[in-house]
């Protein structure tokens, strides 16, 4: 029987191995074919990525109450990643109760189990006010442990927290240090951190043209606040020749850089193109080659015309038409047109606004194998509350039922 048994574990290891292998190469139905009987069989690995399928859904309808219901019997069975999975999912409140406690449980089990990233996760849970579970001492002591084993972020939260006393005894000659560190480490709030106190002459010599360069490998990360610091420095010749226009360039991009809604979020994507196709120059290319395939019904052709609508904005009432032959090419399969219907909610172009919708169709456009539309959709995600992601994610399954793939 033992000789069985140890002969077993490591066939369950291989195709666990060769699961992740078919979701790294974007086969999502052959992983899960694959996963779903070793997940039964309650092999921890297996549980989690199963769990994780429902939760990207990409290429399966993202699907929150299946995937904490996975998670949470890899949890059970030990797995750090499961157990900080099912921690941040009750952190938002999704596929579970929304319960700051009950976070912090599964994440500290996940943080002691050595992986850094996991420990600053959990530092961050208990910095947050949000959830009634702040405790920033216990905060602190978790980004130093992942700030010792390398990780650039943690250090930069660490040198926050010297830099304001919060959890530590203030320090601003430690903070500098954890700040440099990781700034040299390419983590952009350190770059900017570090670029404020050598302005000001905080816990440092004042050091403006060292603050210029911090602030512009900051912006060149697309870092919101170094956009608005770099700018004070232009304007006022700190470091760098006075140049107003330049000033008022990076405050635009700042304020640009600042929205936080999920209109915002997607107000500087461009449409997405079906990568099957032969590219398109929408700035060329006129609706009338694709008119009369879109009237007999030729879903490629419907997608090829609501995508120069969409584009080209002279066109009267183009948004409008654009968003209803986006809508009949992604009932009819099309998952670009359904990626950019849910744009076009997300901005109320040519359609009411509607978030819920927006990520609805961004989250189908994912499930149908469309790769582009999933970092969309997490950012638009990021900005709803959890009842309109289970909303949206009901809509999905329901969609997905009656046949829309």
């Amino acid at each position: 029987m033992l000789v069985a048994l140890s002969a077993f574990a490591p066939a369950r290891a291989a195709s666990t191995d060769q699961a992740q292998a078919l979701l790294d190469a974007g086969d999502v139905a052959a992983a899960v074919r694959q996963l779903e009987p070793l997940a039964a069989a309650g092999d921890a690995a297996a549980e989690y990525l199963l769990g994780k399928v429902h939760l990207d859904g990409l290429g399966v309808p993202q699907d929150f109450a299946a995937a904490a219901q996975w998670i949470a019997k890899a949890a059970e069975h030990g797995d750090a990643r499961a157990q900080n999975a099912l921690g941040r999912l009750h952190a938002e409140g999704l596929g579970v109760a929304r319960d700051g406690n009950a976070a912090v449980l599964w994440m500290r089990r996940a943080a002691e189990q050595g992986d850094p990233a996991h420990q600053y996760d959990l530092a961050l849970l208990l910095d947050d006010a949000r959830l009634g579970v702040e405790d920033k001492a216990e905060a602190a002591r978790w980004f130093e442990a992942a700030a010792e084993k390398g990780l650039p972020a943690a250090r930069t939260s660490l040198g926050l927290a010297y830099q304001q006393g919060s959890g530590v005894e203030k320090d601003l000659a430690r903070a500098a240090r954890l700040f440099s560190e990781a700034a040299e480490a390419g983590d952009a709030r350190a770059q900017n951190n570090l670029g404020l106190m050598l302005a000001r002459g905080e816990g440092v010599a004042q050091d403006y043209e060292r603050a210029v360069g911090l602030f512009e490998k900051a912006v060149a990360q697309g870092q919101t606040q170094a956009y608005y610091n770099l700018g004070v420095m232009y304007e006022n010749g700190f470091g760098v020749a006075q140049d107003e226009a330049r000033a008022m360039e990076l405050y635009a991009k700042a304020g640009q850089r600042g929205g936080t809604t999920a209109t915002d979020i997607v107000s500087g994507e461009g449409l997405l193109y079906d990568p099957r196709l032969i590219p398109l120059d929408p700035s060329t290319a006129g609706p009338e080659p694709f008119a009369e395939g879109a009237s007999r019904g030729d879903p490629v052709a419907m997608f090829l015309l609501a995508y120069v609508m969409a584009t080209d904005g002279s066109r009267s009432g183009g948004p409008a038409q654009a968003a209803s032959w986006f809508e009949k090419a992604a009932e009819l399969g099309m998952p670009a047109a359904m990626a950019n219907l849910g744009l076009l909610h997300l901005r109320g172009q040519g359609v009411p606004q509607d978030y819920v919708l927006g990520y609805m169709w961004l989250n189908l456009a994912a499930a149908a194998g469309l790769a582009e539309a999933a970092p969309i959709r997490d950012r638009v995600g990021a900005a709803m509350t959890p009842a309109q992601l289970v909303e949206a994610s009901d809509l999905v399954k329901k969609q997905w039922r009656t046949g829309l793939k």
